[in-house]
């Protein structure tokens, strides 16, 4: 923002030093007549002549010097008019566009979220076919330092979401909670749920089938002094939508380079968007309907706190009522069942769980249990009128074997 004012000033000096230039040049001198000598007349000289002879000088230097004058305002307006020419370029107009870029082709100019503390991002999603909207809205508190995430999703308008409406995500210590009402919890560990699953809230990634976007102007926008860039269908990609028509808004933190606010709306073909379902939840096929989709970027660099929802605070290896390898990787947990991948050998770990189990007072059931050597085993335990089997499986083409641990 310093380097912006600086060239402000710098600019704005120029044009007080061009404009005092040119009025103090000297556009030329103001000559002296040059006087006609007299000639005397000894003999015969009438008065009148001579009177006459006296003035025409006069008359002379008066057309001289108007000529003089004439000649040195056409020198003038000529000067002017040239450093007018050569000052066009520093209107305000060119001062704006040379401070800022007039377009900017969006993707390619503004910077990852990642290069903030924290932020809080709300998003919306919509669709409306006829006379049904559908909505995804989405809010996301993120930190980076240390890093955490916590997204929401709420759904309207859909037939198939089998009774779900909401359901959230939180990534913590390199755990990963999906909360879902009336299903509860999944835990993942962060190698098993990528970051991308964290990123698809990151506004930069669907800003990639936006091209050129032209500024317009200055705002503040959530409390953030922004550049405002517009765009029309004209420069989205058909890997985004096919769009009849279009128009969205960009603004891009001046300090930052980041997306404070995208929204666009238009109508085109809404299948690509996945948002659009008959009455009876089936897609019949490409649709023309209105297409919104607004983010907003608010509480930058404000403290956030993030928790385990309280759904997973018992979920989990860490939490699991059976015994896990050291080398568990790659876990997920959901109700009674454990999975995760281990490269502990698979003598190693049939007998890892027969020996704890037994220990746990678990009973192994020999007779029922299948075990084919370095390859798969299906391992059952009862205790106390309750079921448990254990599987074991090889992961082809790796030395790593996925286990399945689950109460009946």
């Amino acid at each position: 923002m310093k380097q912006f004012m600086n060239r402000w000033l710098l600019l704005f000096v120029l044009l007080l030093g061009m404009s005092a230039l040119a009025c103090n040049l000297p556009f030329g001198g103001e000559e002296e007549p040059t006087a006609v000598p007299t000639t005397d007349d000894d003999d015969d000289g009438d008065s009148n002549q001579d009177e006459d002879v006296e003035d025409a000088p006069d008359e002379e230097a008066e057309t001289d010097e108007v000529v003089d004058e004439e000649d040195e305002e056409d020198e003038a307006d000529t000067a002017v008019t040239e450093e007018t020419n050569d000052a066009e370029p520093t209107e305000e107009s060119s001062l704006f566009s040379d401070l800022f870029p007039e377009s900017l082709t969006v993707s390619e100019s503004v910077q990852q979220f990642d290069t903030l503390n924290s932020y809080e991002m709300s998003m919306l999603f919509s669709t409306t076919v006829n006379t049904v909207t559908q909505e995804v809205e989405a809010i996301m508190m993120v930190s980076t330092d240390p890093p955490q995430t916590h997204m929401t999703f709420s759904f309207s308008g859909f037939n198939d979401m089998a009774g779900i409406s909401s359901m959230s995500l939180t990534q913590i210590d390199g755990t990963n909670y999906m909360n879902m009402a009336d299903f509860g919890c999944v835990t993942t560990s962060e190698t098993e749920l990528e970051d991308d699953a964290f990123g698809v809230m990151d506004a930069n990634d669907f800003l990639t089938d936006v091209g050129e976007a032209n500024l317009v102007g200055e705002e503040t926008i959530n409390g953030i002094e922004t550049l405002h860039y517009v765009f029309d269908e004209s420069v989205i990609g058909e890997e985004m939508a096919q769009f009849n028509w279009a128009q969205g808004d960009v603004y891009v933190a001046k300090e930052g380079n980041y997306v404070v606010r995208f929204v666009m709306e238009g109508e085109g073909v809404v299948e690509g968007f996945g948002l659009s379902e008959d009455e009876n939840g089936a897609t019949p096929g490409p649709q023309i309907g209105m297409i919104h989709v607004e983010m907003n970027l608010t509480s930058i660099n404000e403290p956030v706190t993030i928790t385990i929802p309280e759904a997973c605070e018992n979920s989990g290896l860490a939490d699991s009522d059976f015994p896990v390898l050291d080398d568990a990787s790659e876990a997920t947990s959901f109700g009674g069942i454990v999975t995760y991948k281990t490269e502990t050998s698979f003598a190693d770990a049939v007998a890892f769980y027969q020996d704890s189990l037994a220990a746990d007072g678990w009973v192994y059931d020999e007779d029922a249990s299948f075990i084919l050597e370095n390859s798969t085993a299906l391992l059952y335990f009862s205790k106390d009128g309750r079921s448990l089997s254990i599987a074991i499986t090889e992961e082809t083409g790796t030395n790593a074997f996925n286990v399945v641990i689950f109460e009946e």
